[in-house]
């Protein structure tokens, strides 16, 4: 949002004709829209990086999705608990390693097929590599007879 706003703010006005930008938003109010505009991109910046090295979120930690579709949803949910179980007795949860859900996706039905996700958050991207090699092996092998499909998301840009 930060980055998005200060770039259409840079290509207003032309030449020596200054520009204005204008932000509509239901939160003008916010903290951050308020550092932005009043203190600018750099203290921006730097308090969003502290509050996802808070949150253990990237670029501090390492990120990927693995996500489940199924005409069922409780198909979905039951195949990423077994998965989870299964990583859990690859690797059990820790500081470093941390599995999220399964959670019902941000657009839990779409196309008929109901969506979940499970999340993996971990401190070292080879552990984190290797883990999800392991993991996608195991699950090709696996019999899968249902309309059930899943996929693997490195590095998400969205938690879809």
């Amino acid at each position: 949002m930060g980055q998005l706003i200060t770039q259409v703010a840079g290509r207003s006005g032309r030449a020596e004709k200054p520009g204005k930008v204008i932000i509509q938003t239901h939160n003008s109010d916010h903290p951050l829209i308020e550092m932005l505009t009043q203190k600018g991109y750099h203290l921006f910046a730097r308090q969003i990086l502290r509050e996802r090295q808070l949150a253990n979120m990237p670029p501090y930690r390492h990120l990927a999705l693995l996500h489940c579709d199924s005409p069922r949803p409780n198909e979905a949910e039951q195949f990423l608990q077994a998965v989870r179980h299964w990583l859990e007795q690859q690797q059990a949860t820790s500081p470093q390693l941390m599995y999220l859900g399964p959670f019902p996706a941000p657009m839990e039905k779409r196309k008929n097929m109901y969506r979940y996700q499970l999340q993996f958050n971990a401190a070292n991207r080879g552990q984190l590599q290797a883990l999800l090699q392991a993991l996608c092996i195991h699950l090709e092998q696996g019999k899968n007879k249902s309309k059930l499909r899943w996929s693997m998301d490195v590095d998400p840009l969205d938690m879809m």
